[in-house]
């Protein structure tokens, strides 16, 4: 009898497809989504710190890299902190406006060792890479970003092979949206469940059928940010977990009348009032070189 395996790879570009989608639905091209929300990066850099958002950077230092590679790097959230650190930076980011925003802040902190390509990773050659970085990466990461990537096998093979150290993934964890409330919540919202997509679990199966064995370690992520009223608490809740712009004022009415029910298990510290947004994700690395 023949054993009928799960197609890992598929659930999981199935899974991707269903997301871009709908963020092709939302802002036209997924080229315009990643301009777009480019627009927001300003905004969640300036709260940062309130979160611990940047823990993963002392995983990837703890190897000494001099040499790194950030695929999918937006504004360099990740970048730059590690440029400081290492001999060089090489960013892949497919938005120029993204771009953009990235060398100015490059230029702001007089940084000189940040080269960056404007592609898609599945469209820079191996040698292009190798050419720019005069040899392998010590380090290659992928940080919330493989949801972007088509051919997942080619664009994990092609990030083992251009790095002679390690490589890392984060990779989220789709929990947050199963909670009874909130997938109640959102069908009164928007008509429909929340999309439910495959996380960390489906990489890492298919990194086990590449032949990589890899460490994971789940990170939780927490920011907790003063808000002067449940007004703003509701803006703050539906960007950051709504994952929206801007909602109409029916949908916010509902999104207030639930904040309310829930406020009480919000975190209130001294005489304030603080948005609370937690989640899991996974870092999931391996040393080149000792896959099976």
């Amino acid at each position: 009898m023949c054993e009928m395996k799960p197609d890992w790879a598929g659930i999981w570009e199935e899974g991707n497809r269903k997301w871009m989608n709908e963020m092709i639905i939302e802002h036209g091209s997924l080229s315009k989504a990643w301009d777009e929300g480019a627009e927001g990066y300003k905004e969640f850099e300036d709260d940062l710190k309130y979160s611990n958002y940047l823990a993963p950077i002392k995983k990837v230092l703890l190897s000494k890299p001099e040499t790194v590679l950030d695929i999918g790097a937006g504004t360099g959230i990740f970048a730059i902190p590690l440029a400081k650190k290492v001999k060089n930076v090489v960013v892949i980011e497919p938005s120029q406006v993204t771009l953009d925003l990235l060398k100015e802040k490059v230029g702001a902190d007089n940084l000189t060792n940040i080269k960056s390509l404007c592609v898609r990773w599945e469209e820079v050659s191996e040698k292009e890479l190798m050419e720019l970085n005069k040899g392998k990466f010590d380090a290659v990461l992928s940080f919330h970003s493989l949801g972007g990537i088509a051919d997942t096998i080619q664009s994990l093979r092609k990030m083992n092979d251009v790095c002679s150290g390690f490589v890392y993934l984060l990779v989220g964890s789709s929990e947050y949206n199963q909670c009874p409330d909130y997938k109640n919540l959102y069908l009164q919202l928007f008509k429909k469940l929340p999309l439910s997509i495959p996380d960390y679990a489906c990489i890492y199966m298919i990194l086990r059928e590449m032949g990589i064995e890899t460490n994971i370690e789940m990170v939780d992520f927490c920011m907790e940010k003063p808000v002067a009223s449940i007004d703003e608490l509701v803006d703050e809740w539906v960007r950051y977990r709504l994952m929206r712009k801007k909602v109409t004022k029916t949908q916010k009415i509902k999104v207030k009348n639930y904040l309310s029910e829930k406020i009480k298990e919000m975190k209130i510290k001294g005489d304030g009032l603080y948005f609370e947004h937690r989640y899991k994700s996974a870092l999931i690395y391996w040393k080149v070189g000792e896959e099976r």
